[in-house]
Order: C-alpha cells, then sequence, then structure tokens
C-alpha cells in the first residue's frame, strides 16, 4: 500500500529559522521559537520575510499533492455536479415588496431581485417561470466581487421607501465593512463609510442609518448615526472590551434593538427609528450572570432570560414598561428544555428549545400550543424570513444530513406542514444513507453523536471522518451538506461528536466545557472516538478528525492527549493553536472578550488551565499523525501566525515522517474563500488529504 503523506528527503518542507524568545508569567518561563511569525505591522503590513516563508509553505503543499491531482480533480467535479446552478430563495415580503436571491448558472455569488405585489397576489411560497423571468436585479453580488480579490456580502438592508438600498461589504476578509448606498431608480452608487462591523439600521424617514464602528484594535463599539450626506454622529460608546456590541431593526422595523454581549451577561437597548433624537433606551442594565434577548412583538416585548433558570424561561412585557418588575412569565424553565430563540407576530409567537440534543419548535397561539414534529434521527431546523405584520404561518427551514433543505411554512391552526421548496440536489438518493443518533456514555455524561454512513456499508468498520467544534456554547445542528457525500461515498463514514461546550444539551452541557472545565471538551472527543472504534463502527488509526477555528484547538489538544494511533490524520482549519500567546495579548480583536470563555492569564489559575492544554505550548517529541493546517492571511479572529506557529513547532519536535501542510489563503480571512465554486476549490483539496490518509 502507497503512502503518499510522508515526509521525504527528495521533497523536504520549509525550514522555518528558530529565534528563541523567553517569555516569563507568574514566575514561569517558556521560550517561543516562532514568535516572530507574527508580523509587527499586522494588519496594515506583513513582512516580506513572513510572506515569503507562508508562499513556500503553499508551494510545498502544491508539490507534495500535485501526484494526486487527478483524484482533487475528480472530487472536486464531483462537488460541483452537486451545485444547483440556477438556484432562487423563496420570496419573503418587506413593506411593498417581495425579495428573493438567485444564482445565475455560473455565479460565484447571488444577485437580489425584488417584485412590487403590494395589489397583487401573494408569492411568498413561490414564483412561476414567466415572473422569475421578468424580474429584474437590484443588487448583483457576482458583479461586484469581481471587482476585488476577496469578496463578502455583510448586510442587505432596502430603506423603508423602497427607493435605496444600503449594503455592506468585507473587501478583504479583515471582517472590515464598506457600505455603499444604491438609488434603485438610477443606479447610482454612493461610497457612505467604511470600517464597520457590517450591520445596518435605517431610520423610518429613508434619510440616514444606523451602522457600528469599529475602533483600532477592530472592535465593534461606537453607534454612529449617519446622514446619506456623510453627516454623522455618536450615539453610544461600548467600553468595556469584554463586551461584544452589535445592533438590528426590530422585527416591525420600527425600532434598533442595540445588544452588549459577554459569554454570561448581556444589555439591550432601544432606540425609536420614526424619532431618533429621544435616544437610546436601557431594557435591563447589564449584571454578571444575567443574560437576556429582547424580541418585538407589536406594542410590547417577549424577553428570553435565565434570571431564574440556567435554561432560560420566556417573560412577556409591555414596551412602556419593561423593566424586571413589569415581566409576566409566559413560558416558564425547565430542566428538561433549553430555550434559543423566539420570532413574534402581533397574533401568536414561536420559540425554539433543545431537548435531548435536537431542536423542537413550539408556537404558541390565542387557540393554544402547538409543538411541530420532526420525524428524522438528527436534524437541523430554524426560523426563516418572514414578514413583520399578522401572518398565518410560521417560516421553516429544515434539513437532516441526508435530506436537502426545505422551506415549510406551518399553519398553526390546521397544525400542518406546508412545502415552498426543496433543493433538488443532482445525482442524490438519500435511500442510500443511514442517519444515527448515537449516545456515548462518559463518567456521569451522556454524549449524542450524530453519524451518516452508506446502508451498503455498515456491516464492517468503516474509515470515518469525526467533526468537533464545543465551544462559545455553540451546538453543531446536524444539517444537510451535499458535499460531504464524496467521502461517503468512498465509503467513508462522516460523525459529529456533540461535545461539551456546546449547547446541545443546555446551558449546563456548555459551562461543562469551558473555563476550568474546558478539557472536558477533549475528553468528551477523545472517548467517542473510542467507543466508535469499540462499537465497530471504525478502527484505530482509520479515524481522521477535523474542526475548525475553535474546533482547530479541539484538533491541536486531542491530538497531544489522544493514544498515540487512534488518530490517523487531522484536519485544522483556521486553529486556534496558540492559545496561551493570543490570550496574553489584549491588542487582539477579540482576546479581551475571550477571558469569559477560556481564561484570563494574568491570574495564575487561569494561565495554569491554558497553559495545561494549549497545543503550541504542549506539543512534545513523539509521532504525529498527518496534519492539514489552513489559515487566511487577513482573518482578524485566528490570525495566520497562530498556525503557521504551530506547523513551524510541530515540524521541529515531531518523531516520525508524517507530513504536515500548511496551506494560507493569501486573499482571504477565517471564512476562506467565498464563492461558491472557489469554495468547493479549497474543502476538495481538504477531502483529497482525508482520502490519501484513509488509503495508507
Amino acid at each position: 500500500m502507497t503512502r503518499p503523506l510522508r515526509q521525504t528527503p527528495t521533497l523536504p518542507p520549509p525550514l522555518a529559522v528558530r529565534r528563541p524568545v523567553t517569555i516569563t508569567s507568574h514566575g514561569q518561563s517558556r521560550v517561543d521559537d516562532y514568535g516572530w511569525l507574527r508580523s509587527p505591522g499586522y494588519p496594515e503590513q506583513i513582512s516580506p520575510e513572513i510572506i515569503d516563508y507562508l508562499t513556500a509553505e503553499n508551494h510545498y503543499a502544491d508539490q507534495l499533492l500535485a501526484p494526486h491531482q487527478a483524484l482533487r480533480e475528480t472530487i472536486l467535479a464531483e462537488m460541483k455536479s452537486r451545485v444547483v446552478a440556477e438556484k432562487f430563495s423563496v420570496p419573503y415580503r418587506e413593506g411593498r415588496y417581495y425579495y428573493f436571491n438567485r444564482y445565475q448558472r455560473d455565479s460565484e455569488h447571488p444577485a437580489f431581485y425584488r417584485l412590487d405585489y403590494w395589489a397583487s397576489r401573494d408569492c411568498s411560497a413561490g414564483l412561476s417561470a414567466q415572473e422569475l423571468a421578468e424580474a429584474k436585479p437590484i443588487f448583483d453580488a457576482d458583479a461586484r466581487a469581481k471587482l476585488y480579490p476577496f469578496y463578502q456580502l455583510g448586510d442587505f438592508a432596502p430603506s423603508p421607501d423602497g427607493r435605496l438600498l444600503a449594503v455592506s461589504e468585507d473587501r478583504d476578509g479583515s471582517e472590515k465593512h464598506q457600505v455603499i448606498v444604491i438609488d434603485l431608480a438610477s443606479g447610482s452608487i454612493s461610497e457612505l463609510i467604511g470600517n464597520v462591523s457590517g450591520a445596518i439600521v435605517w431610520a423610518r424617514d429613508s434619510r440616514s442609518i444606523f451602522v457600528v464602528g469599529l475602533d483600532e484594535s477592530q472592535r465593534p463599539r461606537f453607534l454612529t448615526h449617519l446622514t446619506l450626506t456623510g453627516e454623522s454622529r455618536q450615539l453610544y460608546e461600548e467600553t468595556d472590551n469584554r463586551y461584544h456590541f452589535s445592533i438590528a431593526a426590530s422585527a416591525s422595523g420600527r425600532r434598533l434593538l442595540a445588544s452588549s454581549s459577554a459569554r454570561e451577561s448581556s444589555e439591550v437597548q432601544w432606540l425609536d427609528l420614526t424619532n431618533p433624537d429621544q435616544g437610546l433606551h436601557t431594557v435591563v442594565p447589564r449584571r454578571e450572570g444575567h443574560i437576556y434577548r429582547l424580541f418585538e412583538k407589536g406594542d410590547d416585548f417577549l424577553i428570553l432570560t435565565n434570571d431564574r433558570h440556567r435554561n432560560f424561561r420566556l417573560c412577556h412585557t409591555t414596551i412602556a414598561a419593561s423593566g424586571e418588575g413589569h415581566w409576566r412569565e409566559v413560558i416558564a424553565p425547565s430542566d428538561d428544555h433549553y430555550l434559543t430563540d423566539c420570532v413574534a407576530m402581533r397574533g401568536w409567537f414561536a420559540v425554539s428549545l433543545q431537548h435531548r440534543g435536537l431542536t423542537q419548535i413550539r408556537v404558541i397561539t390565542a387557540e393554544g400550543d402547538h409543538s411541530v414534529d420532526f420525524p428524522d434521527a438528527a436534524y437541523s431546523v430554524g426560523f426563516g424570513a418572514m414578514a413583520a405584520d399578522d401572518l398565518v404561518a410560521l417560516r421553516l427551514n429544515y434539513s437532516s444530513p441526508i435530506m436537502p433543505l426545505t422551506v415549510y411554512d406551518y399553519h398553526p391552526r390546521e397544525d400542518r406542514l406546508e412545502v415552498l421548496k426543496q433543493d433538488q440536489i443532482p445525482g442524490h438518493d438519500p435511500q442510500k444513507y443511514l442517519v444515527e443518533r448515537l449516545w456515548v456514555a462518559r463518567d456521569l455524561v451522556e454524549i449524542p453523536v450524530t453519524l451518516i454512513r452508506r446502508k451498503d456499508r455498515i456491516d464492517q468498520p468503516q474509515p470515518l471522518l469525526l467533526y468537533g467544534y464545543g465551544a462559545y456554547g455553540l451546538g453543531m445542528e446536524a444539517g444537510f451538506r451535499e458535499q460531504r457525500f464524496s467521502l461517503i461515498d468512498r465509503g467513508i463514514g462522516f460523525a459529529i461528536a456533540h461535545i461539551r461546550g456546546g449547547d446541545e444539551l443546555g446551558w449546563d452541557w456548555y459551562l461543562g466545557g469551558k473555563l476550568q472545565n474546558k478539557v472536558n471538551s477533549f475528553d468528551d472527543f477523545i472517548a467517542v472516538a473510542e467507543a466508535l472504534v469499540a462499537q465497530g463502527v471504525t478502527a484505530v488509526g482509520r479515524i481522521v478528525i477535523m474542526g475548525g477555528s475553535a474546533g482547530g484547538l479541539l484538533m491541536g489538544a486531542v491530538v497531544n492527549r489522544a493514544a498515540q494511533g487512534l488518530f490517523g490524520g487531522v484536519l485544522a482549519l483556521v486553529p486556534f493553536v496558540d492559545v496561551l500567546n493570543t490570550m496574553e495579548d489584549e491588542t487582539l480583536p477579540l482576546t479581551p472578550g475571550e477571558y469569559l470563555e477560556w481564561g484570563n492569564p494574568t491570574i495564575k489559575a487561569e494561565y495554569d488551565w491554558i497553559r495545561a492544554y494549549s497545543p503550541y505550548e504542549n506539543l512534545e517529541a513523539r509521532a504525529y499523525p498527518p496534519i492539514y493546517l489552513s489559515a487566511g492571511l487577513y482573518d482578524p479572529r485566528v490570525t495566520y501566525w497562530e498556525p503557521a506557529k504551530y506547523c513551524a513547532r510541530l515540524r521541529q519536535v515531531k518523531q516520525n515522517d508524517a507530513v504536515v501542510l500548511l496551506r494560507t489563503q493569501m486573499a482571504a480571512g477565517h471564512q476562506g474563500a467565498t464563492g461558491r465554486y472557489s469554495a468547493l476549490a479549497e474543502l476538495a483539496e481538504e477531502y483529497l488529504f482525508v482520502v490519501l490518509v484513509l488509503q495508507q
């Protein structure tokens, strides 16, 4: 059997120069040989020496994978064949217009359309072929993307009077957005403001907008009211670096909702968009341990709050008297379910809640409560775009690991799901596959696992791609990803380990995988891998593990902690692997807010937590499996030097010939390429790595 992912003398990897620097914290010293890879002028300037090193790493990856180019092209062709070439969304109404987006056959990004149906028919359930043909775009993101080396659409915000369109654009991957305003009658485009977070909210008179400005460390901090002639005034500054500041329009568009959120506390303010001069109104001042979210329901508010229970309750109050003393409980909290979201109309409202790791939808009307049932063993469901006034149906976006996205309207008075649209994936037959929800016992908990395999391959152990994240209380729902089938159809199973650090089993599931409990995330993941081996699903050495960002930290930690040989390979995408050095660098955009997730290293006990698992700090002289690392040169979340330093140090200490690859996207950020086809080119290389590892 060939061993394609081995380091050989004939193709040596780039050698990063060692420039040791001693760092002392709390009386303890550590040596960082590769700290020089953090360019002091970042992000405005990156030294030529660093660019040369990253370019050499890309060239090395090209050379090593070149003999397998035909397989990569085959995988890419498979992926492209599953793309719905001409695709449009289900229309939603805003004001007097219906809006939808549409991909043309070869487009990377969608174009956005609208139709005036104020005095005509309801087209929310779909458009006729003639209507599609006659619709004219009001914004072509694909054309805009051709103007820049990188392009990511941020917000898409029509003005209340329908004359103008405001759009925010990330043009280099840094997540610093530029806002443009388009006159929809003339097509003229005005550059309005830059260095903002991306969210746009219109004043009701359509003469001004609200945006969030970034500070010198690229943190969203300033609420700015900006006229279309360029005059601006600052309405608010978030002064606590632990809090992330964001804005959104309320459901009716009559109010701006401004949220300051830390990991375990929040504060919401609102502003009347018909009279912005009245200023911001605070619902409840922030206090440690209290998280709440606000939802407009006509002239009232619904509030999700953890004031009496960690799994949240739902309360109702009037806008005129929104203080806690006026809150009336609508849905009581429970150990059995975890409330996560709400959508409210004048005549009814709906909530989503987590129960046993799956999302359930509950609709409350004047006539009573209704639960929307879904039959699949694992799935993903959430609220879709809807108009802000009285509706008779609830829009839902639903998929399962083997069933493509389906857009439903749920009619509560009839307890009926109406299918509006289901993506038709060319060549995909869901009957070929089996989805299972497994439970892995570890200590006193059970860890949910979603497993997808071909039905004709389940009678013997299979190679497996095991995915995990486990951070920030972000649960990994089991939705549809059509490109996974390039692996599954090759007999490679796909599994998601729903480990602690996410919120799949409630708020305690999150708390059990953060701060001093962070190692639970790592050990849960290892326990899942070992259990899948013990159950005959896969075998030792036949597992490739995959995670990105904070999931990349998971990858770096578990490959250090697991028994040697358990994992056959590692995909660590934009990985947060230099945790200790990053958390000691307060100049980085996310660091102060991250103290509440990982710990504050200025505190000795918390420094010790981080140092004990930080992947970069804990690399040691031993054998490692083949590892593929990715980075984005302009990534503000996980800076390029984290995977670069990790790659260099890993090559220095490892004691075997397993290859380590570092692929840096030189014109992208945290998300990599954003076009639907160019993103597949990156994914095809990652899947090529998986296939090559598992054929060894």
